[in-house]
């Protein structure tokens, strides 16, 4: 016999967790693809940046908006994760999870 799900309920939550449930905590999936991600993003500005300031002289940023489009959405994409940082657990020195985020 199946028992039906009742999707508006929400799952429990440990007391010491009320409140908590918009932090990202570091070893999550998400998190760390998210990480990953950038990581390959600063590899790709280490050298399209030089690139552009020493090669084109600038030319490819203001001339062919696609590419002027592409660096306006990477930027956005760090907004956001500097947004993501204030959500985020962390470890302290003595490698306790800190995941309060008063």
């Amino acid at each position: 016999m199946m028992v039906p799900i009742d999707r508006k309920s929400k799952p429990p939550i440990h007391p010491s967790l009320e409140g908590e449930r918009y932090v990202l905590y570091p070893r999550g999936r998400w998190v760390q693809n998210w990480d990953n991600m950038f990581l390959l993003l600063l590899l790709y500005y280490c050298f399209s940046i030089p690139y552009v300031i020493g090669v084109s002289g600038g030319y490819r940023m203001y001339k062919i908006k696609p590419w002027l489009g592409f660096n306006m959405f990477l930027n956005m994409l760090y907004i956001i994760d500097t947004f993501m940082y204030f959500f985020r657990a962390y470890y302290d020195e003595n490698g306790k999870l800190v995941y309060n985020l008063r």
